[in-house]
């Protein structure tokens, strides 16, 4: 049996409540800690998900305002007003030549006739369907390779057409504003320019330039 006066003295009642304390206190102390690292790991997951959804929300925000620039382009392509314009300023038998395909040509009126430029594609057996001095000219770049004017068309000749030694002046330079620098299909509203013979032009009195697109 052990005697001693550490068991018959204060210290006996010290040692007691400190060792139940102790037991009380490492279960709230363990449970303490459990809790922290589960708050731990449930933020680090929340920052997860919110990170998710913010990239997300970037993701589709972009794709949405790509989306409505897009459609804002198509509604208001410039081949509808130049649809006007040649209403306004071409007469019946007028012809406006072309460069390219035809498909990406506005609709014009069954009195103004669109051909196509000399060595352009014509229609099978149809050589005399090519544009001879027509009235008109149209530059409609539609693809990412032509940034100013179509690949058919010769440098040489397109600078002639802008310095006016190929008898034509420029009159119309259009193309309805986009929000980015780089259109996400090239074909929808493309740049419009419009070339007059000189000698038509000076028929053309109430004709004023709009050179918006100026390249």
């Amino acid at each position: 049996m052990i005697t001693g006066s550490f068991w018959d003295s204060d210290r006996k009642v010290g040692l007691l409540l400190f060792l139940g304390a102790g037991l009380l206190y490492l279960p709230g102390l363990g449970l303490a800690v459990f809790a922290a690292c589960l708050r731990q790991t449930m933020t680090a997951r929340r920052a997860a998900w919110l990170g998710a959804f913010a990239a997300l929300a970037i993701v589709a925000g972009w794709a949405l305002v790509r989306g409505l620039d897009l459609t804002y382009q198509m509604i208001y392509d410039v081949r509808y007003e130049v649809v006007d314009w040649f209403r306004e300023h071409a007469r019946p038998g007028d012809q406006v030549g072309y460069y390219g395909a035809t498909l990406k040509l506005p609709a014009l009126d069954e009195e103004v006739a669109a051909r196509p430029m000399p060595g352009q594609l014509v229609p099978l057996g149809r050589p005399e369907l090519a544009a001879r001095d027509p009235e008109f000219l149209m530059v409609i770049p539609q693809q990412e390779y032509e940034p100013v004017h179509e690949w058919s068309l010769p440098a040489a000749t397109y600078q002639a057409l802008r310095d006016g030694s190929l008898g034509y002046a420029q009159v119309l330079g259009v193309q309805t504003p986009s929000l980015f620098s780089e259109r996400p299909i090239t074909y929808v509203n493309p740049p419009v320019k419009v070339f007059v013979r000189k000698d038509h032009l000076a028929t053309l009195s109430d004709l004023r330039p709009i050179l918006e697109v100026d390249h």
